[in-house]
C-alpha cells in the first residue's frame, strides 16, 4: 500500500511539466519578512425521504484559518480547524446528532541575530464531540519547546505578482515582463498590504495600495495607456488578489529537535508522560506553477511504556490555470509501541483534490480520498482499501 501511495505522487510529479517559462523564479525570493492569510469554508449536506420510518439526513459544515508572519528574528503562525456534523438515521428510534472538533495550533520562532539557529516553543488545543457521544471529550491540550535551525521563505507574494504580469499582459494594460527586481519590488509592495491598512485606512487604503503598485510598473516603463494602470489594470489586479487562489509558496528547508508534555488529552483530561521528538520541513517550487511541501516528524514518548511514532506528510500542488489547482497530498503515520504484546499501527491516507474558481470566491471543490489503516487487528472494518470522492462548494473567506 505504501509503495503505490508513494508511485501516485511521483507519477503527479514527472506528469506535470511547466508550461512557462520566465527569468525570475520563487527560488529568488529570499525576503525574509513576509505576512500569508488566507481563510476557507466549506460544507455538503444530504437529505432523503420516502420509503423510510422518518426523513434522513447527514452533513457537515466545516473551516479553517491559516496565517503567519516571518521576519529576520522572529517567526509566528497560527493554524485553526472548525467542523460540525449532523446526522440522524432512517428509523424511527433514531434520534439527531451532532457532534464538532475544533483545533489550533500555533508556534513560535526566536533566531539568534541574522543567522539560522532558532529556539522555538508552540501549543496544541483542541475541542470536540463525537457522534454518539453523550458528551463532549475532555480538552486537549499540547505545550512543546526546543531549539532548530534552517529558514523557510514564503514566495507566496512573488507568485502573486508574476501572475499579475501575465495577466495585464493578456488584457494589453502593460507591454512586457518586468525585470527581476521588478518582481521583486511589486511582490514587495503586495506584501505590504497590512501595513497600508494601518498607515490609512480599511476602506481607503487600496487606492493608496495600488498606486505603489501602480509606480513600479511606470519605473519599469510597461505601461500603455497613458503611463497608467487604467480601470482595467485596478480591476485585473483586484480580481487577482481578492478572488483567485492561491497555494502556499515557500522555499527553503528547516529542522527541529525538542520535548513536548500532553497537559490534557481527549479521554479523560489527564496528563500524559513527555515525549522527545524531531521534525524536518521542506520547500521545493519547481517552478512557478508547481509547488513541493514535505514535513517528517518523529516522536518518542517517554515513560516506562515507550511508543516511537513517525508522521510524514508530503504534498504536491499544480496550478493547472489562473481558475484550476490540483492538490495530492500523502499523510503517513505510524504508531510502534516498545511493548512486544501490542501491535504496530500504520496508516496512509492519499487525497487528490480539484479546486475550480467559480465566481465571487467561491471554489468548486472535488476531493478523492483513499485511506488504509494496517493495525494487526481482523475483522475490524480497516482491512481494505477505503475510497471516498467528495463534491461541494468552497467559500474563500480572506
Amino acid at each position: 500500500m505504501l509503495r503505490k501511495l508513494y508511485v501516485c505522487l511521483l507519477i503527479t510529479g514527472f506528469f506535470l511539466t511547466p508550461n512557462m517559462a520566465i527569468a525570475i523564479t520563487l527560488w529568488d525570493y529570499t525576503i525574509p519578512e513576509s505576512y500569508f492569510r488566507e481563510a476557507y469554508l466549506t460544507s455538503a449536506f444530504n437529505l432523503s425521504d420516502g420509503n423510510q420510518d422518518q426523513a434522513s439526513y447527514n452533513g457537515f459544515m466545516m473551516g479553517w484559518y491559516d496565517t503567519r508572519y516571518t521576519s529576520i528574528p522572529f517567526e509566528w503562525a497560527f493554524r485553526g480547524d472548525a467542523r460540525i456534523d449532523l446526522e440522524r438515521g432512517e428509523n424511527k428510534e433514531n434520534r439527531s446528532d451532532h457532534g464538532y472538533e475544533i483545533f489550533g495550533a500555533t508556534y513560535c520562532d526566536k533566531y539568534l541575530g541574522d543567522s539560522k539557529f532558532l529556539s522555538f516553543a508552540d501549543l496544541d488545543a483542541g475541542f470536540r464531540r463525537e457522534i454518539g457521544a453523550g458528551s463532549s471529550d475532555e480538552p486537549y491540550v499540547k505545550v512543546g519547546a526546543g531549539v532548530g535551525y534552517g529558514r523557510l521563505y514564503n514566495a507566496t507574494v512573488l507568485a502573486k505578482a508574476i501572475r499579475i504580469v501575465d495577466d495585464l499582459i493578456l488584457y494589453g494594460v502593460i507591454s512586457e515582463k518586468l525585470s527581476d527586481y521588478g518582481y521583486l519590488e511589486l511582490a514587495r509592495i503586495i506584501d505590504l498590504e497590512e501595513e497600508f491598512q494601518s498607515g490609512y485606512s480599511v476602506t481607503e487604503y487600496k487606492k493608496f495600495w495600488y498606486e505603489a503598485m501602480e509606480d513600479v510598473f511606470r519605473n519599469e516603463g510597461v505601461l500603455r495607456e497613458d503611463n497608467n494602470l487604467g480601470a482595467m489594470g485596478i480591476v485585473r489586479i483586484e480580481d487577482i488578489l481578492e478572488q483567485e487562489r492561491f497555494g502556499f509558496r515557500a522555499h527553503g528547508w528547516k529542522i527541529k529537535a525538542g520535548v513536548s508534555y500532553v497537559a490534557s488529552n481527549y479521554e479523560d483530561g489527564n496528563d500524559e508522560d513527555p515525549a522527545a521528538f524531531a521534525s524536518f520541513e521542506l520547500g521545493i517550487p519547481y517552478s512557478y506553477l508547481l509547488q513541493f511541501n514535505e514535513k517528517l516528524t518523529y516522536t518518542s514518548v517517554l515513560g516506562h511504556d515507550a511508543v516511537h511514532r513517525i508522521t510524514n506528510v508530503m504534498s504536491v500542488t499544480y496550478e493547472i490555470s489562473n481558475r484550476i489547482d490540483w492538490q495530492n497530498t500523502w499523510t503517513f503515520n505510524a504508531d510502534m509501541p516498545t511493548r512486544s504484546e501490542k501491535e504496530d499501527r500504520i496508516e496512509n491516507k492519499f487525497t487528490s483534490t480539484f479546486y475550480y474558481y467559480l465566481v465571487n470566491r467561491i471554489w468548486a471543490q472535488t476531493t478523492l480520498t483513499l485511506s488504509h489503516i494496517d493495525d494487526g487487528i481482523r475483522d475490524n472494518n480497516t482491512d481494505e482499501l477505503e475510497t471516498r470522492i467528495f463534491l461541494g462548494l468552497t467559500y474563500r473567506l480572506r
